[in-house]
């Protein structure tokens, strides 16, 4: 089958902004860090557009956490605090109520509220903002009504470093994608991200009653240092689990499909041909690999969503789980320096709503 692959906009954020010319001004949602290049993008935003307003989350580092290297990173952010504060002034908003391992409910209810109170432009930067938090924003801003242009912003490192974060817990849905309590097919699609940390993929098929799947891997390629060895430890970990999951049982190993780090929008198209055109019954996506995939599965997962609910069968039609394994916290060096282009911060973004119309559907 012919792999079909719609245009959306997407390139450097000068280039973007350039284009789409927002007479009102933007509004960036990011959140701060230890990562330096946390402010890449509102910095950029706040640099193009003179009318631009930025909203930052400062998310608490967990109390369980109180090693040297978290005491590092948590002055560090400190840093990047004032720094936002210096450079952007009274276009400037710092949302304190927000914790790592805050309850789903709570996470929700900031990311309803986030949208709610947008204006019609909104840039949504992803660089530095953890899967529990920019999962339920981003599904919301792609809801609300009154938001003409989203756009997804995501900063590259120089590169990643060695130990990134610790302290995992068990694989738990984000908000908002917890599946569907009334679906236990036995046929199930799990769809991962290849990363750098290991998980256990029976876990997963387990807690949702389903000890077979359908398992296909997307491996980011090129991939940044140390990214392509530890991606392949990744695979092998699966398919070794696969295979002993089987008993000895004849299978043939995950397929693999490689994708640009750095292209929601062929991100996306793959998926939906993964996934029998984004319709496939019962659907696990594991975001783990770089911010652009991660994406594009919580467009997809969106996209599912707006498919509808069954209210005679009291369930949504294309259930969806997207979780993941949320660590206790990040290293202060989880990524080094940013990357720049004739001396300007590369700053990818990616156009989902343009003039009111969703580029992230499916048919």
């Amino acid at each position: 089958m012919t792999e079909h692959h719609q245009i959306r906009p997407f390139g450097p954020l000068e280039w973007v902004l350039k284009n789409l010319r927002a007479a009102d001004g933007w509004s960036v949602i990011g959140a701060l860090s230890a990562e330096e290049r946390c402010l890449s993008s509102p910095g950029e935003v706040a640099r193009l557009d003179a009318r631009s307003q930025i909203r930052m989350l400062d998310i608490e580092i967990e109390p369980r956490a109180t090693s040297l290297h978290l005491q590092t990173a948590a002055l560090r952010k400190d840093e990047r605090r004032f720094a936002a504060q210096k450079g952007l002034g009274d276009r400037l908003t710092i949302i304190d109520s927000c914790r790592l391992h805050q309850e789903d409910g709570a996470i929700i209810e900031l990311a309803i509220g986030l949208a709610e109170e947008s204006p019609p432009n909104v840039i949504l930067d992803v660089s530095a903002m953890p899967k529990r938090f920019f999962f339920p924003i981003l599904t919301h801003l792609c809801e609300a009504s009154q938001i003409e242009n989203l756009v997804v912003t995501n900063t590259s490192p120089l590169r990643y470093g060695d130990v990134m974060s610790g302290g995992w817990d068990d694989w738990k849905p984000l908000p908002i994608y917890d599946g569907d309590p009334f679906d236990h097919s036995p046929n199930v699609t799990l769809v991962v991200g290849v990363g750098y940390q290991l998980l256990s993929i029976q876990q997963i098929l387990e807690r949702n009653k389903s000890r077979t799947a359908a398992v296909k891997l997307m491996l980011p390629f090129p991939s940044l240092h140390p990214g392509l060895i530890e991606n392949w430890k990744f695979i092998r970990h699966i398919v070794r689990q696969r295979q002993a999951s089987l008993e000895g049982r004849q299978s043939e190993r995950p397929p693999i499909e490689r994708v640009p780090i750095s292209d929601v929008s062929l991100a996306f198209d793959r998926l939906v041909r993964l996934t029998e055109r984004g319709k496939t019954r019962s659907l696990i996506l594991a975001p783990y690999g770089p911010k652009p995939l991660s994406v594009a599965m919580c467009l997809l997962g969106f996209a599912r969503r707006t498919l509808g609910f069954d209210d005679e069968l009291e369930r949504w039609r294309y259930p969806t789980e997207i979780g993941y394994t949320q660590p206790a916290w990040y290293h202060p060096d989880y990524t080094a320096g940013i990357r720049l282009t004739n001396g300007v911060p590369d700053v990818a973004a990616f156009c989902i709503r343009l003039k009111g119309r969703s580029l992230y559907q499916l048919d």
